[in-house]
């Protein structure tokens, strides 16, 4: 998948892109109406490998099938967690004559959730916001050629 994006800033080896994320539908929300008609921009912080300064264009490829890797990690293992979670109340009060041990499962489902979310989080961080394997620039676009 391609993208365009405008480097906003440059340092050392890095640049700061802002790309603009289209919706599903390609931005005409009066024929779909299912989205919002937001098109919120994204900065990401890739490498430097076209030498590309303040202002150039830039075009972005982005691995196939990495989104959908990425997407499949932040949605699943939190369900997974809050699944264990209530299930594991369900097997740990149920043996112990616990008055509302269904409510009691249902917040320790919660709190397996953020939990996950938390250790989410950090790997976020300390692997996934590393862009250098998944997004490149490979082109400076000139005006002309848009």
């Amino acid at each position: 998948m391609d993208k365009t994006g405008v480097v906003i800033d440059s340092n050392n080896n890095h640049i700061d892109v802002l790309v603009v994320r289209e919706s599903g539908c390609g931005g005409n929300c009066s024929s779909c109406t299912g989205c919002s008609s937001e098109n919120k921009p994204m900065i990401v912080k890739i490498e430097n490998e076209l030498n590309a300064k303040k202002g150039d264009r830039v075009l972005l490829s982005i691995k196939n099938g990495t989104i959908f890797k990425y997407s499949i990690i932040m949605y699943f293992i939190p369900l997974i967690f809050f699944v264990f979670g209530i299930i594991s109340g369900i097997i740990i009060f149920s043996g112990n004559n616990v008055s509302s041990q269904e409510i009691k499962s249902l917040g320790l489902g919660i709190a397996f959730l953020l939990i996950s979310l938390f250790i989410l989080k950090i790997l976020d961080n300390k692997y996934f916001n590393k862009n250098s394997e998944v997004i490149k620039a490979i082109k400076i676009i000139n005006f002309e050629e848009e």
